[in-house]
């Protein structure tokens, strides 16, 4: 009995070590013509990791905190949505998300405003997120499993990034 045991490991150690390609491989694109997501398509965040000096105002905070808890409850539901390939469930959440309320981008009279407290990381990352969020619903409508999971890929990149911006900065005594 312990001979076949070790026969079948041996087989299928053999047969994951025959699956490794010894060269990347040109990149897929989906029926809709986007490229498919890979492994080998990691690529490195252009956000730095820098721990922001000043604090950002609680008001501010409070006001981002609660745009990112709505996202929270939409980004589980998407998931979910998006997994089980529900294209219709998929294009409706992505289409209630672009639709929802955006923070505006400060004009150059606005200084004494909530927004205007906020760097404009936040709101190019507001803008990519609107992007991906697009770019979702497309894929969902073209009934294309492997651009959703690329646009899906990108509107949680991009709330991560977002997050991980919000985290850095000091919490105001």
């Amino acid at each position: 009995m312990q001979s076949i045991s070790m026969s079948i490991i041996a087989l299928a150690a053999a047969a994951l070590s025959s699956c490794k390609d010894p060269k990347p491989a040109k990149p897929a694109t989906t029926p809709s013509g986007v490229a498919s997501p890979t492994r080998t398509s990691v690529e490195k965040s252009e956000t730095p990791n820098l721990v922001r000096a000043e604090p950002l105002p609680q008001v501010a905070r409070a006001a981002l905190r609660k745009r990112m808890q709505n996202h929270g409850d939409d980004t589980e539901n998407l998931l979910w949505a998006a997994l089980m390939l529900d294209f219709e469930s998929t294009d409706g959440i992505a289409k209630m998300i672009s639709k929802a309320p955006t923070l505006t981008r400060p004009g150059e009279g606005d200084l004494d405003t909530i927004n205007a407290m906020l760097p404009a990381q936040f709101f190019d990352l507001q803008d990519q997120l609107d992007a991906a969020i697009l770019g979702l619903q497309a894929a969902a409508q073209a009934k294309d499993g492997n651009a959703v999971a690329l646009q899906y890929g990108k509107s949680v990149e991009t709330c991560i990034t977002c997050h991980s911006l919000f985290l850095q900065f000091p919490v105001p005594e």
